[in-house]
């Protein structure tokens, strides 16, 4: 019997959230089905990924979409985060099976555009419940938390039981690492109970400058042994 066939679709191949995100659950799933990972353009993400790969290049897109799709026999085509308009066209014009993740945060996008990605989606991922609410109804909504891959360096157990607060992700400002470490800064001189934090995670390309004040912050304030 064929396995079933699963187009990823990424806009970016940087090692951003999103990316992360969805090349492990194609590399998972690779070991069950056949599943083919697409990106407009070649980068880091791509050397974490085993299954077949496709560079498609930024133009003409939706073309070699549907030359794939075709090709590779895809049942299922999972468009990751909101811009990956080029594989929902291509998914919808060969009337293949839509799975629309959407990662980003629905606060400030028109109420139609909402609408339509449940509309063209068979089904739609959220990452958190708070999302729910910008939908008119959840017949195809489902929320899914974003999750990361094990790592025996964050699963190890402590010796220490001294709390730590973890911080994983992309080191940027709209992830508010700097607020994060300016904050328990002042935790530490307003308590007595110790506590450590650890930041794991790397700035992009650019982030780098934020990344560097991070870094000065945290000596200026002999935060070494906190952070």
């Amino acid at each position: 019997m064929k396995k079933t066939g699963i187009l990823f679709y990424s806009h970016q191949a940087n090692l951003a959230g999103a990316p992360l995100s969805i090349s492990a659950l194609a590399e998972a799933l690779s070991k069950k089905y056949r599943v083919v990972f697409v990106c407009p353009f070649d980068g880091p993400i791509l050397s974490k990924i085993k299954c077949k790969k496709y560079v498609i290049g930024h133009w003409f897109q939706e073309r070699k979409l549907d030359q794939i799709i075709k090709n590779e026999q895809i049942d299922l085509v999972h468009a990751n985060t909101i811009l990956a308009m080029p594989a929902v066209k291509a998914a919808k014009r060969l009337k293949v099976k839509l799975i629309w993740h959407i990662r980003e945060d629905l606060s400030n996008t028109p109420e139609r555009i909402i609408q339509k990605i449940q509309q063209l989606a068979d089904r739609v991922i959220i990452i958190s419940d708070s999302m729910f609410k910008y939908f008119r109804n959840s017949k195809n909504v489902i929320r899914v938390y974003n999750g990361i891959a094990e790592e025996k360096k964050l699963l190890a157990e402590r010796p220490s039981k001294t709390p730590v607060i973890l911080f994983a992700g992309t080191i940027e400002p709209r992830k508010g690492v700097l607020e994060l470490i300016m904050a328990l800064n002042n935790l530490r001189t307003l308590t007595h109970i110790p506590f450590s934090c650890e930041l794991y995670g790397s700035p992009l390309p650019n982030t780098q400058g934020y990344f560097k004040k991070i870094k000065a912050y945290i000596k200026r304030e002999k935060l070494e042994k906190l952070v």
